[in-house]
């Protein structure tokens, strides 16, 4: 059975929130090597494991690219 394409609009929207999620990730993993002594975030915004709660809400932020992916692959 054939799948209706995912829209342009769609696309792009779940491409930027790939691309956002693996810089959320990035800065999650800088203050995780920082020991908490980073700047990244001022510190009203930190708590304890913020590092480990940035980078894995950036990579569940990476799904939509690898499900873009993933249905890609299965139309072909």
């Amino acid at each position: 059975m054939a799948r209706p394409m995912v829209g342009f609009g769609t696309r792009l929207l779940l491409v930027a929130i790939s691309i956002l999620g693996i810089i959320v990730a990035m800065t999650g993993i800088l203050e995780l090597l920082a020991g908490g002594m980073g700047s990244f975030y001022p510190p009203a915004l930190r708590f304890p494991g913020h590092g480990v709660v940035l980078t894995l809400a950036g990579y569940l932020m990476m799904v939509p690219m690898g499900w873009l992916y993933w249905r890609d692959a299965q139309s072909d």
